[in-house]
């Protein structure tokens, strides 16, 4: 407890690992906990190195959502990344306390997710990201599959899909993520003519939340 600072998320990795760990091994593990100025990281490695090359492989594909995914589409997207077997290996990596489960939804604690997507290489990154965003804008999850084009550079792919959904998105009470996903592209990376369709679809977001100083002055810059 002393040498993971109290954080309850280290503890717990921490105690997961010494159970799979021979005695000469969790001396070891603890010695060294004291050692390291990174602990966080410390623990992580000796986790992530534990787990089996598919682990791995599910664990890099989990870390590019930021937040909690479906069960469901999780096992879609692992599929499509190349890992069999993708029930009982879920299963096993939340028995491991790496992944949890509530109500059918997956998620990674923000240290784990944090770890695993840094040691992905840039061609896996951009290869989950672009299997997350085709399983989200399949799903009709335009928001979210903007933000993986987002995350992989593709940032015309990325302002279009939200522009050309931005009446679905609205209507379905998403102003407010919408105008949070258009405020994060930078004007200097976009075209002249991606600039005039920012400015229009944040000037109907601001219009649709009565934000109309705001929506004047988008429409003006379109």
């Amino acid at each position: 407890w002393a040498r993971t600072e109290g954080n309850p998320k280290l503890l717990e990795l921490s105690v997961s690992a010494l159970a799979t760990m021979r005695p000469g091994n969790q001396s070891y593990f603890v010695d060294s906990l004291a050692r390291k100025g990174d602990i966080r990281d410390y623990v992580m490695n000796n986790v992530y190195a534990a787990l089996t090359p598919d682990e791995q492989t599910m664990m890099g594909a989990l870390s590019v959502f930021a937040g909690a995914i479906e069960r469901e589409g999780a096992e879609d997207i692992l599929a499509a990344a190349g890992v069999n077997n993708i029930a009982p290996r879920i299963d096993a990596l939340i028995n491991k306390h790496v992944v949890s489960e509530t109500d059918e939804y997956l998620h990674l604690h923000s240290l784990v997710r944090d770890y695993c997507y840094h040691v992905l290489n840039r061609h896996e990154r951009l290869h989950y990201h672009q299997l997350a965003a085709e399983y989200f804008e399949a799903s009709r999850n335009y928001i979210s599959a903007a933000y993986h084009q987002f995350e992989q550079k593709a940032y015309g792919t990325s302002l279009n899909l939200l522009a050309g959904h931005s009446q679905a998105i609205i209507n379905a009470g998403g102003a407010g993520n919408l105008l949070e996903q258009l405020n994060r592209f930078r004007r200097e990376e976009l075209s002249p003519e991606q600039r005039v369709t920012l400015d229009k679809a944040r000037g109907d977001c601001h219009r649709l939340r009565g934000e109309y100083p705001a929506a004047i002055q988008a429409y003006e810059a379109a």
